[in-house]
């Protein structure tokens, strides 16, 4: 029984690690993405991502490309990697020390493994 509870334990504190897995047979990549998210098509851009259901193309004057967000995410600029992203009203700035990078993420979330393509971020979709 000491055995079973052990098991159980640890299969409970490394499930936050592994976040949803998509495929995206159009990039052949797996992308670390929210439980409701889509693939859907961004014809200004002519690429498919997933993203959140209500996700539609707004344009990215600083970065002058077209991404999916929803209608109520801001622009924020990202100084420490000199970019500007749609993102939640709410998020916050996060150091990812395993690729070395900030990135803006949901408050309270955690790194979590993407084991396709063998990298650590942040899940961002709601």
């Amino acid at each position: 029984m000491k055995r079973l509870t052990v098991i159980v334990l640890l299969l409970a504190l490394s499930a936050p690690l592994i976040a949803d897995q998509k495929y995206n047979p159009y990039t052949n990549t797996w992308e670390t993405t929210g439980a409701d998210s889509t693939l859907q098509y961004n014809a200004l851009e002519d690429s498919w991502e997933y993203a959140d259901k209500n996700a539609n193309p707004r344009y990215n004057p600083m970065q002058d490309q077209w991404e999916l967000s929803k209608d109520s995410d801001e622009l924020k600029y990202n100084s420490l990697e000199d970019t500007w992203e749609y993102t939640s009203p709410n998020s916050e700035m996060k150091y990812n020390p395993l690729e070395d990078n900030w990135e803006y993420a949901k408050p309270g979330a955690e790194l979590e493994y993407n084991p396709y393509e063998n990298t650590w971020e942040y899940d961002n979709k709601d």
